[in-house]
């Protein structure tokens, strides 16, 4: 078996969406604070974290976008864990994920897994490239792999939505989030290492804690049996 690390590291200073501002790590009481306040055998690390819920890898659960949708912390477990994993990988001459790209799935694989999609962009992650042409997913794509029943859609991009449009007075919004939410599936994104997995037959992981949140950081995995004979769609 082998696992694959899909998100990022959350470090100090760590930036995932243009204009937020940066993860600040410190220490709440250091070993030798501790020690003083609770003898020697009580010396400990205790650090403290500052961030905006979309830091570093993250997932948004219906409340994201939904004042009546559930919380990060209510997502049932079927839809975080052990799930069939497909990656699809993007048309360099379209710069977006669209329905067609997505037809090659069959109907009967897709219900409760996870569709994840893969760019490349996650290589210019923290680098004024990445607000550059960055991939998306188009609304008429997430209409069909949510009619499919997918429970999980992630992308190594800041947004499943087109960034590249955020600045246009005409910009409908975040449809695609509202999609894939209003179905009560998961949005992952920020994801890395996509280009890592098989095409299918790897399960995801995706590990959150129980915080009563819109959006928080997760520990995104996937295991790949390397003995399976998994074939490349």
């Amino acid at each position: 078996m082998k696992y694959i690390e899909l998100s990022h590291y959350v470090k100090d200073g760590l930036i995932s969406y243009p204009g937020m501002p940066p993860v600040e790590i410190s220490a709440y009481m250091t070993r030798e604070e501790c020690g003083a306040a609770f003898g020697a055998t009580g010396a400990a690390m205790l650090d403290q974290i500052k961030m905006v819920n979309i830091s570093g890898t993250y997932i948004d659960a219906p409340y994201h976008r939904f004042e009546d949708g559930y919380k990060i912390g209510d997502i049932p477990l079927e839809k975080l864990v052990d799930l069939d994993t497909y990656v699809i990988h993007l048309d360099p001459q379209k710069g977006y994920f669209d329905i067609d790209d997505f037809q090659k799935l069959s109907d009967e694989d897709l219900e409760g897994a996870a569709v994840l999609c893969h760019s490349g962009h996650d290589e210019k992650f923290m680098t004024p490239d990445y607000e550059k042409n960055v991939p998306y997913i188009t609304l008429e794509a997430a209409k069909w792999l949510m009619e499919r029943g997918v429970a999980v859609v992630g992308i190594n991009t800041q947004l499943v939505d087109n960034f590249n449009e955020r600045d246009n007075p005409d910009y409908p919004g975040d449809v695609v989030h509202d999609e894939i939410l209003s179905h009560l599936s998961v949005i992952c994104e920020d994801m890395i290492n996509l280009g890592q997995l098989p095409d299918k037959g790897a399960r995801l992981y995706v590990v959150p804690i129980r915080v009563a949140m819109a959006s928080f950081p997760a520990r995104v995995f996937a295991i790949v049996d390397e003995n399976d004979g998994s074939t490349l769609l």
